[in-house]
């Protein structure tokens, strides 16, 4: 059972879960990199290593959409403000953890039924 003691429902994957989030940059390149946690709150993911230099703490990004045990099109895109990052256990990656910017009412509820679901799916009420 994951503790709840954020605003907002927390989903916990791990990179072999098979859920990827598709990120645009500010210069119109697109990312799409496994999603290790998300809320309607936040998220964090795993960057290659290779693409270490595209973020920094700082950088602002659009979440175009989800894809976990479905795929979710946002209802409009999600600004991302990049809160920390750092040296993954895993080689060649790096974690990053993220800020969900300005959602509209819609949008979060979208965003907490997909975390309800995706836990539900994967056993993490307890």
């Amino acid at each position: 059972m994951i503790d709840e003691k954020r605003k907002f429902r927390r989903l916990a994957l791990t990179m072999e879960d098979g859920f990827f989030g598709t990120f645009q940059l500010t210069d119109k390149e697109t990312l799409v990199v496994p999603i290790l946690s998300l809320s309607a709150g936040g998220l964090h993911f795993a960057l290659p290593a290779a693409k270490n230099d595209l973020i920094e703490e700082g950088t602002r990004m659009n979440l175009k959409k989800l894809i976990g045990t479905v795929k979710l099109n946002f209802l409009s895109d999600i600004s991302i403000d990049v809160r920390w990052k750092e040296k993954a256990n895993t080689p060649d990656y790096m974690f990053v953890g993220c800020k969900l910017l300005d959602l509209s009412e819609s949008v979060q509820e979208q965003v907490i039924k997909f975390v309800d679901k995706e836990r539900k799916t994967r056993g993490q009420y307890g």
